[in-house]
C-alpha cells in the first residue's frame, strides 16, 4: 500500500478501521502510517445525542452518560435491593405487610457483613450469600425486635415516673411551665440535675456525722466527686484527708 492509496482512502472519508479492513492490514499499522503522513481520518459520526444533565438530578454529566455517578451507584443499589425484596417474597415475614420498598429492612439472623441496602458495588453471589441470612421485615417490624422496650424492668420504671410526675390520662406534665414563659436559669440547673441535692445545712450536719464516702451511697451518687462539687458550691471546708481512718481508729475524737 503506497502513501497515495492512503491519502485517496483519506480523502474519500474512510475512517481508519475501514482503511484497514480494505487494505487489509492492521489497525495500529494504518495509524502509525497515517501519524508518519500527518493525515487524520474524519473519523466516524457520533450517533449519540450529548446529555448535558443527569436524567435523575439534572446535574452535569461527563462523557455524554445519561445519569451522574451519584444517581448510577442509587440505581445499582435500588436494584440489588429490588430484587433482593423479591426474592424473600416481597411482604414482611413477620405481620405479611406489603407496601413500598423503602420500607422493608433486612434482619441478620447470624453474623452481619454489609448491608443489603447498600450494596451498590459487590458481586451477586456475595450479595446471595448474605441474602441467606436475612429475614425480610416490615420498619415496624424491625423497630419493635430490636427495641430495648420491651424489657419489663424498663417499662415498670417508665410506669413509676409517669405516676410521679405525669398525668395517665392525657399524657400532658401535670407541672409544666407557661407557654410564653421559658423556664430560668436556675429552674434549668434544677431540670438537668440527675440527683436531688440536699440544701447547705443538712449538707453540713452529715458531713460531720459521717464520711463522703458514706454519704455519696447513701444519697445514691456515683461518687464522692459530686459530693466535693457540692461543698465547693456552698462553700463548705471538707474533712482533711485520713480524718475519718484516725476517728475510727480511735486515735482522736471527733
Amino acid at each position: 500500500m503506497s502513501d497515495e492509496d492512503i491519502a485517496e482512502a483519506v480523502a474519500s472519508g474512510l475512517s481508519q478501521r475501514e482503511i484497514a479492513r480494505k487494505f487489509g492490514l492492521g489497525h495500529t499499522y494504518v495509524r502509525l502510517r497515517l501519524k508518519k503522513l500527518s493525515l487524520c481520518t474524519a473519523g466516524r459520526p457520533n450517533l449519540r445525542k450529548p446529555v448535558f444533565g443527569c436524567v435523575l438530578c439534572s446535574r452535569a454529566t461527563v462523557e455524554n452518560r445519561r445519569m451522574c455517578r451519584s444517581c448510577w451507584t442509587r440505581v445499582r443499589r435500588c436494584r440489588v435491593r429490588l430484587l433482593a425484596i423479591t426474592l424473600l417474597g416481597g411482604k414482611c415475614s413477620k405481620c405479611g405487610w406489603l407496601g413500598h420498598p423503602s420500607a422493608f429492612d433486612f434482619h441478620h439472623r447470624s453474623d452481619k457483613h454489609f448491608a443489603i441496602g447498600s450494596a451498590a458495588n459487590k458481586s451477586w453471589s456475595r450479595v446471595w450469600k448474605e441474602l441467606k441470612k436475612c429475614d425480610l421485615l416490615c420498619a415496624n417490624c424491625h423497630r419493635t425486635l430490636h427495641s430495648k422496650a420491651t424489657d419489663p424492668r424498663l417499662l415498670a420504671e417508665a410506669e413509676r415516673f409517669m405516676r410521679k410526675g405525669f398525668c395517665l390520662e392525657n399524657a400532658v406534665p401535670q407541672k409544666t411551665f407557661p407557654a410564653l414563659a421559658p423556664p430560668t436559669m436556675e429552674q434549668s440547673i434544677l431540670l438537668r440535675r440527675k440527683f436531688v441535692r440536699p440544701s447547705k445545712e443538712e449538707l453540713v450536719a452529715s458531713l460531720e456525722s459521717m464520711p463522703a464516702t458514706e454519704l455519696a451511697e447513701k444519697l445514691g451518687v456515683k461518687s464522692t466527686t459530686t459530693i466535693g462539687k457540692w461543698c465547693r458550691a456552698y462553700g463548705i471546708e471538707t474533712k482533711p484527708r485520713g480524718f475519718w481512718n484516725k476517728v475510727y481508729a480511735s486515735r482522736v475524737t471527733i
